[in-house]
């Protein structure tokens, strides 16, 4: 019986929607496709026939000439993923507008016998559409990842992420025995804010103290995020209690330079802010939830005594 009857296996490669590649010891190229004639362009002319690493001289240094010899030389296959190996042949396919694209490769690379004479065979798909579908899940992935560390109102990390944050640093504090900081600050009488002028008000009035304190929390070794409702926190990575004052009255003015009218606060007539701050001093060890309790107490204190004030672990201001 004819190994191939009627030439079946001919009309088969003409047609396949992939390309086949043919080569003996000497890499001369025997056979190509259509398929992947169409795909190298003016490349295939004249092709079949000549040295492979001569005709195309760009795959030299490449992987899949050397996945050839080593077909060739020890009758090993070999897999060129597209993840590590993305273009191993210079291949274009049309793209909107006949614009030529680069297509992402999968490439199968084969010993072959016949008649005993030995061949290479390299199969090429095209997975361009599979890798910018991966890429597009990744996007997606990532952006939802965002989304759920991120304060869908205000734009900025959420109370996940803080803690995320703090998980992270305070062991690199502890480690490199270095300070850091964590101020707590809120919104003063703001229950009473969206009593009087309504939420969609109240969600203004967040949305503008956010950016204002946003434009002080400049270190990029520092984070800012919304710690619940008109509750924020701020985490000051290697500042100790002085540097944490200071900062602490920076917000604490910026928000009060904004004038946003309260016509229902007994502190005054515009929005204030109270802040609580505690200290990982030097070459100390302490939780997150500890830093935190130790903040929210001082946050206490200065709505004690006042508001419109901070707290530092005992270092209050002087208003």
């Amino acid at each position: 019986m004819s190994r191939d009857p009627e030439g079946l296996c001919g009309a088969v490669l003409e047609r396949l929607g992939s390309g086949v590649l043919v080569v003996d010891v000497q890499l001369v190229v025997r056979y190509l496709n259509p398929w992947l004639a169409a795909a190298l362009g003016p490349l295939a002319e004249g092709l079949q026939g000549r040295c492979l690493a001569e005709a195309l001289p760009e795959l030299a240094d490449g992987r899949l000439l050397g996945a050839v010899r080593q077909a060739l030389d020890a009758s090993l296959p070999s897999v060129l993923s597209p993840g590590l190996n993305r273009r191993p042949l210079p291949l274009y396919g049309e793209a909107a507008g006949g614009v030529a694209r680069p297509l992402a490769q999968s490439v199968q690379v084969q010993p072959l016998s016949l008649s005993g004479e030995r061949f290479c065979l390299v199969t090429v798909a095209d997975v361009s559409a599979m890798m910018r579908r991966e890429g597009l899940l990744r996007e997606q992935a990532q952006r939802l990842s965002s989304l759920s560390l991120t304060d869908e109102l205000t734009g900025i990390p959420n109370r996940r992420r803080l803690n995320q944050f703090l998980e992270a640093e305070l062991p690199r504090a502890q480690r490199a025995a270095a300070p850091l900081a964590v101020i707590l600050l809120d919104i003063d009488h703001f229950k009473a804010y969206n009593d009087t002028l309504g939420h969609i008000a109240g969600d203004a009035c967040l949305v503008e103290v956010v950016d204002a304190l946003v434009a002080q929390v400049r270190h990029p070794g520092d984070l800012l995020a919304r710690y619940g409702g008109e509750e924020f926190c701020v985490v000051l990575g290697g500042q100790g209690a002085d540097q944490a004052a200071v900062a602490a009255e920076r917000l604490r003015a910026c928000v009060e330079s904004l004038r946003l009218p309260h016509p229902d606060s007994s502190v005054g007539p515009h929005v204030t802010i109270s802040l609580g701050a505690a200290v990982l001093e030097a070459g100390r060890r302490s939780s997150a939830t500890a830093l935190l309790l130790k903040a929210d107490r001082a946050l206490f204190e200065a709505k004690q005594g006042g508001r419109n004030r901070w707290v530092v672990q005992g270092k209050t201001d002087s208003m």
